[in-house]
């Protein structure tokens, strides 16, 4: 999808209109700041796409492209915890790492060392074409030109961090009380997600159960606790990168458009799947990207 949309942005608007210039240069930009996001390093390729992606193109009656969306699909948001050897997660944690200037990693309590990390702490070593350093610029400067506030941007450093932290978080046994063994962390994510800490607590050791008229809340075992944050981790994280192909459809879908004053308008849409993978363990997210794949190539074959 990256090439026929960099195809069409050099084939496009002869006459050079600032506006058609306008939503080509936020159609490329959306594109890398997707990459960053929803791309990882894989043994088979350093940038692999690890969501699915449609996107439809709008052009007005002269072809030039006046807007699109993009719909997402099945984020492989295993990978924010669990790597394969000689993988890593996504683009994002590394190039926030290692690109991030000192001072926005001290205000976010982190070191520029990913093996620092537990969630990224196996890919942190390898040997990657990607530039961490520099694609951090770029993916900053990209969301600026397609809209997104400084304070929005800082919110989506802020998570995250609160992620990386997160996998830090270690859980002990003292006879039957499960305890979180480094309380600062805690503190930490607390002052990242603007919450209190004792309801960061609460919500990592515990669990609200509900039996008939009365709600409980039941204590996590060590176990328990640690899925707890995994899944945590990993549910933030699909909300933000849902979050951000949200607001790059309302900064790029076409708005106030009528047929009798601007002609008609026609759409090319871009499917984007990523391929039947097969890994040393597969979980049931696995499973259901595999056959979605399949369906998906089926129809488009048809």
């Amino acid at each position: 999808s990256k090439y026929i949309m960099q195809y069409i942005a050099a084939i496009t608007n002869p006459s050079q209109r600032a506006e058609v210039e306008r939503v080509k240069n936020m159609l490329l930009k959306s594109n890398c700041v997707l990459e960053a996001f929803g791309n990882a390093k894989t043994n088979r390729n350093d940038n692999s796409s690890r969501f699915g992606k449609y996107m439809d193109i709008n052009f007005d009656f002269k072809g030039d492209p006046i807007g699109g969306h993009i719909s997402n699909y099945l984020l492989e948001k295993s990978r924010v915890i669990v790597q394969q050897a000689g993988e890593r997660s996504f683009h994002s944690f590394y190039q926030l790492l290692l690109g991030g200037p000192e001072q926005l990693l001290r205000s976010l309590h982190l070191q520029k060392d990913p093996s620092s990390y537990s969630y990224v702490r196996v890919g942190a070593q390898l040997k990657c074409s990607i530039n961490d350093n520099s694609e951090f610029k770029a993916v900053a400067e990209a969301m600026k030109v397609i809209g997104f506030s400084a304070e929005e941007v800082q919110t989506v450093y802020k998570i995250l961090a609160t992620i990386l932290h997160l996998g830090n978080l270690k859980f002990a046994a003292d006879g039957d009380v499960t305890l979180i063994e480094n309380s600062k962390v805690v503190s930490v994510i607390a002052e990242l997600i603007a919450t209190k800490s004792d309801h960061v607590e609460k919500a990592l050791l515990y669990r609200t159960v509900a039996t008939g008229r009365d709600i409980i809340d039941k204590q996590h075992t060590v176990q328990e606790a640690c899925y707890g944050r995994d899944a945590f981790a990993k549910a933030i994280y699909e909300r933000l990168f849902c979050w951000i192909v949200g607001r790059i459809n309302d900064k790029i879908e076409v708005k106030d458009y009528d047929n009798k004053i601007h002609g008609k308008n026609t759409v090319i849409g871009v499917l984007d799947i990523y391929g039947f993978e097969i890994f040393d363990n597969n979980s049931f997210e696995q499973f259901c990207i595999n056959y979605c794949n399949e369906k998906l190539q089926q129809l488009f074959i048809q």
